[in-house]
């Protein structure tokens, strides 16, 4: 009799264990599962592959990219899709819609600006990693990533970009530090590095994009500033010339009225070889200075060339500009 009202005491409780299990592997599972029913029968477009590929992504972070099924968009519909795409603050160049129900990406034609999109398609996934994590998680990562911010983040402008999300974002600050630090700093503490090796078969890569296409802005800047330096100076010496050229003709001008007005002056003739001489100091000074001038328009025009390809780079990028009515 105890033994058999044993076994009915068991009973009920291997049924709990066993939908305990089975509640738990549910739950352990529930991205997998899904994840395989957002992806069922999903094509993943040629170049939602090719960027995760070339961002080097693992299985994890691709599936993470693709159920968020990435598209990209001119700026006409990213400006709508992506509300806060706006110059005031910073170029918005990817959104992600909280509880995956998205990832845009501005769609960025110009060869020149290849890196982009690459590192867009990373930063983005990266909101939908951070969203899958648990609480405790996110307080393990968000201590690494403030530690990093405060002690060994040097770029002043990807501080800068913190700063900005501070200001404009201060609920996803660390979700953004998640985003960027990874993709825009060549190093991160070991513990960071250790975390976005599941993510990344080679993190290198994704800020190697980065560093691409920002050195291609910084290049056209920087030549722009020496155009500008050596433009200034080359004013300041042509308009030092032009005034020694005012003074000399003035020079000229009364030596002839006295030559003219006084030709029987004994020295006649030193004055007037005095005069020959400033002449030809004065001709030689005119050719000087419509030589630099030459110079200085070409390379004004060389400054304009490279001025225009810097704001066709940035149009590119920047919010489409809407009519006033």
């Amino acid at each position: 009799m105890v033994r058999m009202s044993r076994k009915k005491g068991l009973k009920p409780f291997i049924v709990l264990i066993v939908l305990f299990l089975v509640g738990y592997l549910v739950y352990y599972n529930r991205f997998s599962l899904y994840d395989e029913a957002i992806l069922y029968n999903y094509k993943v477009p040629a170049l939602v592959n090719q960027l995760a590929t070339e961002d080097s992504m693992t299985p994890i972070s691709r599936q993470i990219f693709y159920i968020n099924h990435p598209t990209f968009l001119d700026k006409i519909h990213f400006s709508k899709l992506c509300p806060n795409y706006h110059p005031s603050e910073e170029i918005i160049l990817g959104c992600y819609y909280p509880n995956e129900n998205g990832i845009y990406i501005l769609s960025v034609a110009d060869p020149t600006l290849n890196g982009i999109m690459q590192v867009t398609a990373a930063h983005e996934m990266l909101h939908g990693v951070y969203s899958r994590l648990s609480s405790s998680q996110k307080d393990y990562l968000d201590g690494l990533l403030l530690n990093f911010y405060k002690h060994d983040l040097t770029n002043q402008r990807i501080k800068d970009e913190v700063a900005i999300y501070m200001k404009t974002e201060p609920g996803s600050v660390y979700d953004e530090m998640n985003s960027t630090f990874p993709t825009e700093c060549a190093t991160l503490t070991p513990q960071l590095e250790s975390f976005y090796t599941k993510y990344f078969y080679n993190r290198s890569k994704v800020v190697a994009y980065e560093q691409a296409y920002q050195q291609v802005f910084l290049n056209k800047k920087t030549q722009l500033s020496s155009y500008d330096s050596t433009l200034l100076s080359m004013n300041a010496t042509i308009t030092n010339q032009q005034n020694q050229a005012k003074a000399l003709y003035l020079s000229l001008n009364n030596q002839l009225n006295y030559i003219n007005s006084n030709p029987s002056d004994p020295a006649i003739n030193d004055l007037i070889n005095s005069y020959n001489s400033k002449v030809n100091q004065y001709n030689n000074l005119v050719t000087n200075i419509s030589a630099e001038i030459t110079n200085y328009n070409q390379l004004v025009s060389q400054r304009n060339q490279i001025s225009i390809a810097l704001v066709s780079l940035e149009t590119e990028i920047s919010p489409p500009t809407i009519p006033t009515k």
